[in-house]
């Protein structure tokens, strides 16, 4: 596991996406892919309930690989907050994916940060190795059918996830 957080370290965290960068998602066979249906999951929410992706079919839905200790990460939080805030009745959800933080940790970070989206725990990164995550923050896009739609590798700013997710959500006839 440390292997793998360094990694991520490494890969993402950190550094600055320019527009001609090569994003730092994984490919290949097994991973998510464009046009395909999002790989599911279930994990339970720093407040203690469980959510699974597939239980919210019907909303356009951000999945947001994030870190305690990523820097970029904590500045993206407020921003998806903003756009989860403004978007949600509209059929958005957003839903923060930890990776390899103790739930203890992300417990106390979700209480000191009082967002309107769940941040669930992934202590040990299962999830984020179904997605074949190779840095945070990186962000997927998933449509209200469950399949997947953007891939985006980096922090977010706020105009960019208003203008993806107003896009998909008025793409569904909104």
């Amino acid at each position: 596991m440390l292997l793998g957080i360094l990694c991520l370290a490494l890969a993402g965290c950190g550094a600055r996406a320019s527009p001609t960068a090569t994003p730092i998602v994984a490919s290949g066979p097994g991973a998510p892919a464009l046009g395909r249906p999002a790989p599911d999951f279930s994990l339970r929410a720093a407040d203690g309930r469980g959510l699974s992706l597939s239980g919210l079919r019907g909303k356009v839905v951000l999945v947001n690989f994030w870190a305690t200790w990523c820097e970029p990460c904590k500045r993206e939080l407020p921003a998806i907050d903003a756009v989860q805030q403004q978007l949600g009745p509209r059929g958005f959800q957003a839903l923060g994916v930890d990776y390899a933080d103790q739930d203890d940790v992300v417990e106390r970070f979700a209480a000191a940060q009082r967002l309107s989206f769940p941040l669930l725990e992934d202590s040990i990164g299962r999830i984020g190795s179904v997605y074949r995550l190779l840095g945070v923050p990186t962000s997927y896009l998933i449509d209200r059918d469950g399949v997947l739609r953007a891939i985006h590798a980096g922090p977010y700013t706020r105009q960019e996830l208003m203008k993806a997710v107003n896009g998909m959500l008025g793409a569904a006839g909104q």
